[in-house]
């Protein structure tokens, strides 16, 4: 006797354990558009945010920069290394897909903690700046500079998770773990290229030079 038979049960315990994945990474992706939205309104819509205000929230403008993003980034980084596991290791798919599982638990909780932190550092939609060059004269955070960084956020970087989370589900689902069938053009890797370089970009609104960061406007 083979032991196709024995085995039976560990594929079922796969094929579970990639369902759920699967379905996090759905809700993920169809929760995107309520995950980036602005957070009601819970004060006068007229007040505006002033950049001595957002001086005020250093710590968390450190965070994203220097904790929160990177981090981010890794674990992008780090799922898609596993999920290339999936296709150059086909044999023992046990531990890759009990790792992503993990990683994606984690990106969760930090993309959370990023829109909470955008939340709080920008709680009001704000219009794009009339004039982009007034106060070069010194390297602070400045209005369009926030604008920017919020527009990277809430918008490009949100396009490119969800290519992420799409990308994920046609890989588990093609690798033979779960039997529904999706296709997505863009590769992992173009893919993780568009989430750093969207990084990159939001790391430098909030660190870089404001002489810089003007011609990206």
């Amino acid at each position: 006797m083979d032991g196709s038979y024995g085995e039976r049960p560990k594929v079922q315990e796969l094929r579970k354990q990639a369902d759920l994945i699967i379905q996090g990474l759905e809700q993920l992706r169809l929760r995107g558009n309520d995950f980036f939205l602005w957070p009601s309104r819970t004060s006068d819509p007229q007040i505006d945010i002033t950049i001595e205000q957002l001086r005020l929230k250093e710590e968390l403008l450190s965070r994203l920069a220097s904790v929160l993003l990177p981090q981010l980034r890794l674990q992008c980084t780090s799922l898609s290394h596993q999920y290339a596991e999936l296709s150059y290791v086909p044999e023992a798919p046990g531990s890759t897909v009990k790792l992503i599982s993990e990683i994606q638990a984690n990106l969760h909780l930090n993309l959370a903690q990023i829109i909470q932190t955008i939340n709080q550092l920008i709680p009001y939609e704000i219009p794009a700046p009339e004039n982009r060059t007034h106060d070069q004269d010194f390297n602070r955070l400045k209005i369009y500079r926030i604008y920017r960084l919020n527009h990277i956020i809430r918008n490009d970087l949100k396009i490119h998770l969800e290519s992420l989370f799409r990308k994920s589900i046609q890989i588990l689902r093609e690798f033979g773990i779960s039997s529904h069938e999706e296709k997505h053009t863009n590769t992992m890797e173009s893919i993780l290229i568009d989430i750093s370089e969207a990084i990159d970009l939001a790391i430098g609104y909030l660190k870089g030079s404001e002489l810089s960061l003007v011609w990206n406007l």
